[in-house]
């Protein structure tokens, strides 16, 4: 076993991996705390009979009786669990899921809160107030300087993927997840209290939606149309994404790419406009001043009304889908959404000082148990990168995961649906590396950051514990 402060698991790459690894940055920099960040599923035997943490960051926490959480609170029962909390933008279809539900997650479990919208909500529904951390959402303050500085330019895209930089790249980030939900996944969401009917409402609608998105974006086929790159989300594969796409649009689609690779972050920036259905990244569009669109060529059913849609410009047909794509020049983003945004997802300053300063302070609070230098934390980590590349090289392995999860009935890693979330100490280390260079190159604004963190994390908020 080997004690260090703090612990991050990861469920997803391309929506966690940079901010943690940010964070972990600053933790080991300013506080001198030990870190290391794992996958939340497939690491989880690793984890179990390497480390003894105390802190736990997790990237959701809705209930116990769920594996691995399960087995992590019964190997670590001394630990702090402190979420991330991940999806917090709820609408109708999920505000019923996505929600701390027993009293592990709502007593002894703490909780990022992007919004105080959130923050009231899961509080209302018996979340202990003194575990709730008004942070903002770490992820959207990737788009402000100095931040932006880490992400690959458009060129760097551009060469990676023989995609033309001279040409308008059109980013289209879909969330269409109800049209891939298999029988068996719709039934254990009507398990945890999903309504059957918005359930059905909301797959109707991204079926009826992607079909016409790929059926306008076959329409395409001018040499001087411009390039649309569809990006799926997360949890939807490539694979899945390009055969629904075969189907809708059996012409063919010769100015569409689909490309997972990358985060949407990397897309966002470098794209000259930004048009996606429900998708959360609209937001992140308006805050990095790009032009945007909603498209919704039926109305939108109740099972997936939010409050933001309404700040959004919406297109409503395929004529104006097209229209909009081939539209010349660039407009100035959506000033509404992105003036809601900033309000409301970023209330307290830097999100991620914020929390890595939270993170500190409960540590410090904690009983300083085989605690762990940071110096020799990192010998030990550096030492691990080359036996890891070809850990996760096995890790990559559908046969792999399917021997592991016959040993082993409570492993839930599905290498389809996490098809870029295997991960090793390279990849950690080499965001590490970025974040601190970006740390040194900034100097004194970094102070600027560490003072407007701590002004924004109050002084009213105490940690839960005293230091002994």
């Amino acid at each position: 076993m080997r004690s260090v402060d703090v612990l991050f698991l990861i469920e997803h790459v391309d929506r966690e991996l940079d901010a943690a690894s940010c964070i972990v940055e600053v933790l080991e920099r300013r506080f001198a705390i030990s870190a290391d960040i794992r996958n939340y599923y497939s690491d989880m035997l690793f984890c179990l009979g390497r480390y003894q943490p105390a802190i736990v960051v997790t990237p959701f926490c809705y209930f116990l009786d769920h594996h691995p959480m399960k087995d992590y609170a019964a190997a670590w029962p001394k630990a702090l669990f402190f979420n991330m909390a991940w999806e917090q933008i709820l609408y109708r279809m999920n505000e019923t899921v996505k929600v701390p539900k027993d009293a592990f997650a709502r007593g002894r479990v703490h909780h990022v809160c992007w919004t105080r919208k959130y923050r009231d909500f899961i509080a209302a529904l018996g979340a202990d107030p003194n575990k709730l951390h008004l942070t903002g959402n770490p992820v959207m303050k990737f788009y402000d300087a100095p931040y932006n500085d880490y992400f690959a330019a458009r060129r760097e895209l551009a060469g990676r993927y023989g995609l033309d930089p001279g040409r308008k790249w059109v980013l289209f980030p879909e969330n269409y997840r109800w049209a891939f939900l298999s029988e068996g996944q719709m039934a254990a969401f009507v398990a945890q209290d999903a309504s059957p009917h918005h359930l059905a409402a909301a797959r109707q609608y991204c079926v009826s939606s992607l079909t016409a998105l790929f059926e306008t974006l076959q329409e395409l086929n001018r040499a001087d149309d411009p390039l649309v790159i569809l990006r799926p989300r997360p949890a939807t594969s490539a694979h899945e994404m390009t055969a629904f796409m075969r189907k809708a649009a059996p012409r063919g689609a010769a100015n569409v790419r689909i490309i997972k690779g990358e985060s949407a972050r990397e897309w966002i920036l470098a794209a000259d406009h930004v048009i996606s259905s429900y998708s959360t990244t609209l937001i992140e569009a308006a805050i990095a001043g790009k032009p945007l669109h909603v498209f919704s060529p039926v109305p939108f059913p109740e099972a997936l009304a939010d409050e933001w849609y309404r700040h959004a410009p919406l297109l409503k047909s395929r004529q104006e889908l097209l229209a909009a794509i081939r539209a010349p020049g660039r407009k100035a983003a959506s000033a509404p959404l992105e003036a809601w945004a900033r309000e409301t997802l970023l209330p307290n300053g830097d999100p991620l000082q914020i929390i890595a300063e939270r993170i500190a302070a409960l540590r410090r609070a904690l009983p300083n148990y085989g605690r762990q230098s940071t110096a020799d934390h990192r010998r030990l980590w550096t030492g691990q990168i080359l036996i890891e590349t070809a850990r996760k090289r096995l890790q990559s392995s559908r046969r792999y995961h399917d021997y592991v999860r016959g040993r082993d009935p409570r492993y839930a890693f599905t290498l389809n649906k996490h098809e870029k979330d295997v991960f090793g100490a390279h990849d950690v280390a080499r965001r590490i590396r970025r974040w601190r260079a970006l740390a040194r190159a900034r100097g004194d604004s970094e102070v600027c950051l560490a003072q407007e963190a701590s002004h924004a994390s109050g002084p009213g908020w105490r940690p839960e514990h005293k230091s002994p």
